[in-house]
């Protein structure tokens, strides 16, 4: 099997998990009590989530990923818009790779 037909076997095979898991994990979250504590878990994984994929982008990162963070963080704090934020450190970022490469 040559390296593409891998990648793509491996790009199709998780389109396939992703998908199952959320039309069938929706069907299955039917039969389980939703408690307080369950809702604040699913609540809290979105944020989770983003923390993860912001960690480690600021540990393989730089200068660039620091400053759209803490831009990100700054909006935020200013605005209480959660979507300025990441459009302000998208802009800044992309900015950044355009003009000092």
């Amino acid at each position: 099997m040559s390296a593409d037909t891998f990648a793509v076997l491996v790009i199709l095979i998780t389109a396939f998990v992703t998908l199952f898991t959320r039309l069938v994990g929706t069907e299955l979250m039917h039969f389980v009590p939703l408690t307080p504590r369950l809702r604040a878990a699913l609540r809290s994984m979105a944020v989770s989530v983003l923390v993860a994929i912001v960690a480690s982008n600021l540990a393989a990162g730089g200068l660039r990923e620091i400053s759209a963070v803490a831009l990100a963080v700054l909006v935020t704090l200013l605005s209480g818009n959660h979507i300025l934020a990441i459009a302000a450190a998208v802009v800044l970022g992309a900015s950044w790779t355009s003009l000092l490469g």
